[in-house]
């Protein structure tokens, strides 16, 4: 995908528009590095980049085989609690110079995205699935290890200090879906 930078000068001089598919898509932190401890269960998951990678390796395992990762509305697993999916993650910079893992979360029903770009839903809460395991028509079971489950919203996160839900806009030329990056000069 190519990205499109959208200069704001007071006035808009590219207008963008729905994504192609019509669902909103959100950048949002999930984890950072470090040594968390869920204060109530007192488990203890040390995230490092590695750790990251090997998750982003088995989101890309889990996506061939045919299973998405949920965006569910608190640590729920019914279909109702749903407010979309996981595109993609990537490892990145934050600003207190630790790595953080980011999402690509895709979120088809508006009023679901109102919440997120409003803030009315502040955060995310990753379930590490420490033993995925993937039924197959055959009949066989593919072991994934260890993969996220899914990505909860939430108000009440165990880690902390995580970046807030950034809404991605996307354009449609005619041939393909292009990012646009909105700046602004200072002092406009």
């Amino acid at each position: 995908m190519r990205s499109v930078f959208q200069i704001d000068y007071g006035q808009c001089v590219f207008d963008a528009v729905e994504s192609k598919d019509g669902v909103a898509r959100f950048r949002k932190e999930v984890i950072s590095e470090g040594v968390w401890t869920h204060p109530r269960r007192g488990i203890t998951v040390n995230v490092t980049p590695d750790r990251m990678r090997r998750w982003i390796e088995g989101h890309e395992r889990r996506s061939q085989l045919g299973l998405k990762t949920p965006l569910p509305w608190g640590h729920r697993d019914d279909a109702e609690a749903n407010a979309g999916w996981v595109e993609s993650y990537e490892v990145a910079d934050r600003p207190d110079g630790r790595k953080g893992l980011f999402a690509v979360l895709a979120v088809p029903r508006a009023e679901d995205a109102d919440k997120l770009a409003t803030g009315t839903a502040a955060d995310t809460s990753i379930w590490i699935d420490q033993d995925t395991k993937v039924s197959q028509p055959d009949g066989s079971v593919v072991d994934l290890g260890e993969t996220i489950g899914h990505v909860a919203i939430t108000n009440i996160p165990v880690v902390s200090d995580l970046s807030p839900f950034e809404r991605l806009e996307y354009a449609f030329d005619g041939e393909e879906v292009v990012e646009v990056i909105s700046l602004a000069r200072e002092g406009a």
